[in-house]
């Protein structure tokens, strides 16, 4: 799925307006319908950033349309903070989560054993 497809779906399965869509991300709405259309294709990076957090999609998902969207991980916010967090944590706290997730890192590979 192109990138300016994806716009107008997640726009579409969420119910929000172009008007919506362009108050929260600071752009008038002829630009989202010109992102959806693929008239423009370049987004900056903070209009990325915010457009992705109210289609409640990652960021990756905009710059990166070669992904089908049927295999795409969807998260919710407080799962992306999650991981945003996890990543950011120092290796005691990452042993730590592990251990209370039940999960085994073992040569590239996780398996839980929950």
């Amino acid at each position: 799925m192109k990138t300016n497809e994806l716009i107008r779906k997640r726009r579409e399965d969420l119910h929000l307006t172009l008007e919506q869509i362009g108050n929260y991300v600071g752009v008038g709405k002829s630009t989202v319908k010109k992102w959806e259309s693929g008239f423009i294709s370049n987004l900056r990076r903070d209009k990325l950033a915010k457009l992705a957090e109210i289609l409640q999609i990652s960021p990756l998902e905009l710059i990166y349309d070669e992904i089908p969207y049927n295999d795409r991980l969807e998260l919710s916010l407080t799962e992306q903070q999650l991981i945003i967090n996890y990543r950011k944590a120092d290796n005691l706290d990452k042993e730590m989560v592990h251990r209370i997730l039940h999960i085994e890192e073992k040569e590239n590979t996780i398996t839980t054993t929950a």
